[in-house]
């Protein structure tokens, strides 16, 4: 069976690292050839792309919104088009809806994600939350968690040798907003805590003077959560919120960190409250959980290997690999 993935353009910075390259990655015997192509985002270089795109008995389009025109030239080069959804694509972080022609573009992306929903044989979801948004336009829809790999992610000495307690973020699509909020509230434990910030951009927000700033890479992402002993996970309560990926969390679980997370979407899947994890129902609980957590190691790594426990068990590659298998029946 030959299988092609369509993923955006850059693999190293999208959710297609961990939901697509695992798959093309194993050897699956002559059961299936896999391989993938990124879509340019250029629109001339799509044109050609697209117009050159080789036939698949299963085409698997990852994440990416493709228009009318590309949807039905993929449709005719497969037997089988799945659409594999790993977030909300449907929407946008509500810090972008009030930038000139957001709207259009919001309408633009539901469209599109109807379109190819409806289009599609198959639907494979990273959650119940994405499961359900699908099911309504897709006949067949599965659920396919994001896994991890956790022997990449996995605990580490870093700031848990002792002394203050390191309270972590990685930046997530989105969620700056809710996370400087977040940070205003905790400020004023600086001292008996310290915040360790992973962005794309330098932190200009709540609590800069208090923290350890990084540029997020690939390749220290790792490093920088293995430092971790809190892990913060703010998100907005609005669609793209509620519509994030198992991914988020599981990075801190798998890396052994002790999470503190909105009460919002997969993480209220992910996180059973006090046992490997706190949920935030009420704008007060982060400095409540943080600061139980900060004043308690026993606590604390109870619940960090909790939570390791279950990335390890029900989010292993081996168990992506052959959900998705028996979603592709090969």
């Amino acid at each position: 069976m030959k299988i092609m993935f369509l993923i955006p353009q850059g693999m190293q910075n999208s959710h297609a690292q961990f939901r697509v390259l695992p798959l093309i990655a194993h050897e699956f015997g002559d059961a299936a050839d896999m391989f993938y192509k990124e879509i340019p985002k250029n629109p001339i270089r799509r044109y050609s792309f697209f117009s050159r795109l080789p036939h698949a008995d299963v085409i698997v389009i990852h994440r990416e919104l493709v228009s009318a025109f590309e949807l039905g030239g993929i449709r005719r080069l497969c037997e089988v088009l799945v659409f594999d959804c790993s977030e909300a694509v449907w929407a946008m972080p509500g810090e972008s809806l009030n930038r000139l022609g957001a709207a259009r573009k919001l309408a633009k992306r539901q469209r599109r994600f109807e379109r190819l929903c409806q289009q599609a044989d198959i639907g494979v979801a990273d959650n119940s939350r994405l499961a359900k948004e699908m099911s309504g336009l897709c006949e067949r829809v599965h659920t396919v968690p994001t896994a991890i790999d956790s022997n990449l992610y996995c605990p580490g000495t870093g700031g848990k040798r002792g002394g203050v307690t390191l309270v972590g973020w990685v930046e997530t699509v989105g969620d700056l907003s809710a996370f400087k909020s977040t940070l205003a509230q905790l400020e004023m434990h600086a001292g008996q805590i310290q915040f360790s910030i992973v962005s794309r951009k330098q932190y200009i927000g709540p609590g800069r003077e208090y923290s350890f700033w990084a540029a997020w890479s690939q390749e220290n992402e790792p490093m920088k959560l293995q430092a971790m002993d809190i892990g913060l996970l703010p998100v907005v309560n609005d669609d793209f919120g509620e519509g994030g990926c198992t991914l988020n969390i599981l990075k801190y679980m798998a890396s052994g960190v002790a999470v503190v997370a909105s009460d919002i979407g997969v993480h209220s899947e992910m996180v059973e409250h006090g046992v490997n994890g706190f949920l935030v129902r009420e704008t007060g609980d982060w400095e409540k959980y943080v600061m139980m957590l900060a004043n308690d190691k026993v606590l604390r790594a109870r619940l960090a290997e909790a939570g390791r426990q279950k990335a390890v068990e029900m989010f292993s590659l081996r168990e992506y690999r052959e959900r998705y298998r028996t979603v592709l029946a090969f």
